[in-house]
Order: structure tokens, then sequence, then C-alpha cells
């Protein structure tokens, strides 16, 4: 049984948010990457990445973040980290994930940021 849930809509601005909850441990990688990929053929040169119900992750799904966050910037866009706990914003930054990500504390700072 998985212990992580997702959630994935539009925002205003056509902005792509994927709500994440739970443990993204190494069950998590595989179903990450699919849907990392998936929102990578949308094109889009942002989206949002709500971590707020993240209760841990794995250094495989980080990776899988890096990774994005990397084609992102490299597509001239960024992904935007909203609201992580103090203790997973530690390891973004301990991983470097927040030189290729931007956090933000909420959702409207980052609409902000990508307007």
């Amino acid at each position: 049984m998985h212990t992580f849930q997702h959630e994935i809509d539009i925002l205003p601005g056509n902005v792509p948010r994927l709500v994440l909850r739970g443990a993204l441990d190494l069950s998590a990688v595989g179903w990450l990457e699919e849907i990392v990929d998936e929102m990578l053929a949308w094109k889009s040169d942002r989206i949002l990445l709500d971590v707020s119900g993240v209760t841990f992750i794995s250094s495989g799904a980080i990776g899988v973040l890096i990774a994005a966050a990397e084609e992102y910037r490299r597509r001239g866009g960024r992904i935007y980290i909203v609201n992580p706990s103090k203790p997973i914003l530690h390891v973004f930054t301990l991983c470097a994930l927040t030189e290729c990500a931007t956090c933000v504390t909420c959702e409207e700072e980052a609409l902000g940021v990508c307007a």
C-alpha cells in the first residue's frame, strides 16, 4: 500500500500544480517519474510543487525533483516549491534542490513570482 497521494490541477495563468502528500519513499519514485514526465510533456515552462503535506522524501524522489527542476531551468522555466516543512526544506537545501528550484511559503507568493 502506498503512503503518498497526489493531485494535479491548473491554476490561473495556466500554471500546473502538483500537490504531494504523505511519504515519498522508494515505492513512490517510479510514480513520481511518470508524473514529472507527463508534466514535462505539457511543455509548460513552470509548475508549482506543493509539498506542504509531505512527511518524508527519499533520496530517489529528491533525484527525480532535481532532474525535473534542472530540465525546467534548461527550458528557461522554474519549479516553485510551495510551503515545505522545516525538515523537508532542510533536506532540499542539503541536496541542492533549492539551487535549481524556488521555495516559497504560500501558493499566492508562488503565483506572484510566476506572473
